[in-house]
């Protein structure tokens, strides 16, 4: 349904799509993306995959190099990893931020609970700022158990077209297992509720019925799900 709505979309030109996916170590981003996007055109759809932020990165605010990757629009993105890295990340690296050479802040213990609450809402307005420009953000996360993230390790170690995944950083990481997680998805209930989503959201944009976009979506199984800028979306869409 995605592949014959995602034309379009492109056609219209009015609407971008974000996909934010966030997942802990071997939680399977790269399988969701391979086996729900497959059959998307690729010319009118990307993957960008955040790593460690560059010298250029660190030179300008958090959500620089973000912006620099938001798809056109008429275009879909996902976002492997995100501007979400710089308030989960930190949470278990603070010592990261340092480099970033933000006034106010000299050492770790200036890195308070004052300066994540800021970062929250930097977020939240720069996704309100996306809903606003014609950009739906739908935010992901995957989680897996510490027992099924280990057994992935030793699977990506004992399997030779695997091992290419596997990094001693994996190891490292493993025992920072209990970061806060705000979601606790399974994965095949996630595609569902992807696929659900984009169709839905694809087919109100391209209609562009506003009494439907007033309609709560999936109310009883979703509501909680939405993020700010989708549960906005029916409020600033014109008329």
């Amino acid at each position: 349904m995605i592949s014959k709505l995602q034309p379009m979309l492109y056609a219209q030109h009015k609407y971008g799509v974000v996909i934010v996916l966030q997942a802990l170590d071997a939680a399977g981003k790269d399988s969701l993306i391979a086996h729900t996007f497959s059959g998307l055109n690729p010319a009118w759809f990307d993957v960008v995959n955040f790593k460690q932020p560059s010298s250029i990165d660190l030179d300008h605010d958090f959500l620089w190099r973000i912006n620099q990757q938001l798809p056109p629009r008429g275009m879909l993105g996902i976002f492997n990893r995100s501007y979400y890295e710089d308030v989960l990340i930190s949470r278990v690296h603070p010592e990261i931020l340092l480099n970033e050479n933000l006034p106010g802040i000299n050492n770790l213990k200036d890195l308070n609970e004052e300066f994540y609450e800021y970062r929250y809402q930097d977020i939240q307005n720069y996704e309100n700022y996306l809903n606003h420009a014609g950009y739906v953000v739908i935010k992901i996360f995957l989680h897996i158990s510490k027992e099924e993230q280990l057994q992935r390790f030793l699977d990506r170690i004992n399997t030779p077209d695997k091992q290419w995944k596997f990094s001693a950083s994996d190891v490292h990481e493993h025992k920072f297992f209990l970061i806060s997680i705000s979601m606790l998805i399974n994965v095949q209930l996630m595609l569902q509720l992807l696929r659900k989503i984009l169709g839905t959201l694809f087919q109100q944009m391209i209609n562009g019925i506003h009494e439907q976009l007033q309609q709560p979506l999936f109310a009883n199984d979703l509501n909680n799900f939405l993020s700010p800028s989708q549960k906005l979306l029916r409020k600033t869409m014109p008329n």
